[in-house]
């Protein structure tokens, strides 16, 4: 997975954390011609399925489209979130940029340092979402088409990250990261802290006359 959230400044420290690694990543600026075409005219092999990625297309759940709308009056977080949407115990806020790609990331708000929210996709991350009990969050991102398959391993991706003691992105680690292939994501929101709604589409969403709803369990 390209981090590629982390190009605002290369001179500053970059933190990449999973569940038991803390290493500090300097990535070199992506030069734009290495960017996947976008209107299809290179790159069209079949990219190679990221082995650390849990496909779970098979493990979604429908739902109707109400039951989808109704989560929002029990998902709220138990806990005070800044203005950037992110837990304010620890410390950090979440920012975003984008050029001729979109980048997101944490920041912490004492030392400056940051740590990438990375995405597969030059569209960068479509949101960070807090669970119900602020010990978790998830980012999600997606390709909008079936012709992902040109450009990408995947058609979207949901990570989910663990809100640990104290503060700083050293609170901060990645559990696990889910794929989907037959599905792009429209939106994606917390049922509760196990399981996760998501607002999808299999065709072009330009194409797209109407939405499918399902949920999934992640924890």
């Amino acid at each position: 997975m390209v981090c590629s959230a982390c190009r605002r400044n290369l001179n500053e420290q970059k933190v990449t954390q999973t569940e038991d690694i803390v290493e500090t990543v300097v990535k070199e600026p992506v030069e734009s011609g290495s960017l996947p075409d976008p209107i299809g005219n290179s790159h069209t092999t079949e990219q190679p399925e990221d082995p650390s990625y849990i496909n779970i297309d098979k493990k979604l759940i429908p739902i109707s489209v109400k039951d989808y709308k109704g989560f929002n009056a029990v998902n709220k977080p138990q806990c005070e979130l800044n203005a950037s949407g992110f837990v304010k115990s620890t410390g950090l806020t979440i920012e975003s940029e984008c050029g001729d790609i979109c980048e997101t990331y944490l920041v912490e708000k004492k030392s400056g340092k940051t740590m990438c929210l990375p995405a597969d996709y030059d569209f960068g991350l479509y949101g960070v979402e807090v669970s119900p009990s602020c010990s978790k969050f998830i980012t999600y991102s997606s390709y909008d088409g079936p012709d992902y398959v040109e450009y990408y391993g995947q058609r979207a991706l949901v990570m989910l990250y663990r809100i640990g003691a104290g503060s700083g992105i050293k609170a901060i680690k990645l559990k696990k990261t889910f794929a989907f292939k037959l599905w792009s994501i429209h939106e994606a929101k917390w049922v509760n802290d196990r399981y996760i709604a998501l607002k999808m589409y299999k065709v072009w969403i330009s194409d797209t006359k109407g939405f499918s709803y399902f949920k999934v369990r992640i924890d």
